[in-house]
């Protein structure tokens, strides 16, 4: 029998006026593979989270960020059946925008990177908890 493990992702949730930053990952062979999610990844061993999260900002979108809040009360739970991580521990930090990394180069698995206001987000292919997670933080009716 395989190991159930359990992974923390942080989800940032960054505003550039009244537009988030998504992004698209290359996830091939995956159900969520270029859909629009927000940007984050994984806690490092040791690392706070609110580290993570400007760490995996500037990582895959090149968006200098600093933390403001982790907003605990939206976090998503997701449960997967026979894939290495199992349950996937999703925590929204809200970041403010600083500014773009004039030296950042598109990697990190990223397919596509962009801003959305929340009328194009309602007509886009969003990961279903992200919509979940945004429509919780910033209040928004995304149905």
């Amino acid at each position: 029998m395989k190991q159930k493990k359990q992974r923390v992702i942080i989800k940032g949730i960054v505003m550039k006026g009244d537009k988030l930053l998504l992004v698209q990952r290359k996830r091939k062979d995956h159900e969520i593979d270029k859909k629009w999610e927000l940007p984050g990844g994984k806690v490092d061993f040791g690392e706070k989270l609110e580290e993570a999260c400007v760490r995996e900002i500037r990582e895959e979108a090149g968006v200098i960020t600093g933390f403001e809040k982790i907003d605990i009360e939206n976090y998503q739970n997701i449960f997967f059946d026979g894939v290495d991580y199992s349950h996937l521990i999703l925590i929204p930090i809200v970041c403010k925008y600083v500014k773009e990394d004039p030296s950042f180069k598109m990697d990190h698995n990223v397919y596509k990177l962009k801003w959305f206001n929340k009328e194009e987000i309602k007509k886009i292919d969003l990961v279903e908890d992200n919509k979940k997670i945004i429509g919780g933080v910033l209040k928004w009716k995304l149905d």
